[in-house]
């Protein structure tokens, strides 16, 4: 997204405190954002949304934390790391 791009909704309808998320992850604080934040809206990013996820997906892979780093994914091939998450 770009500041050349048209708000993906009518900011004019947008009270104080209201959550406005934007699930764009580059820029971090996209013209969404800035908007919402200009008129104290909550806000969350695109990054702050996938931070939350990583915990979940995880769990549905079932790899518990501090096991991340033994599963067969992450020791073989292509995928093997050299350091512990």
């Amino acid at each position: 997204m770009t500041a050349a791009d048209a708000m993906p909704i009518d900011i004019d309808q947008l009270n104080p405190g209201t959550a406005v998320v934007d699930l764009v992850l580059k820029p971090a604080n996209p013209p969404l954002l800035k908007a919402a934040q200009e008129m104290d809206c909550r806000t969350a990013n695109g990054n702050t949304v996938l931070a939350a996820q990583v915990d979940l997906i995880a769990d549905f892979f079932l790899i518990a934390r501090g096991e991340i780093n033994r599963h067969p994914l992450l020791t073989t091939g292509c995928y093997a790391r050299d350091k512990p998450l």
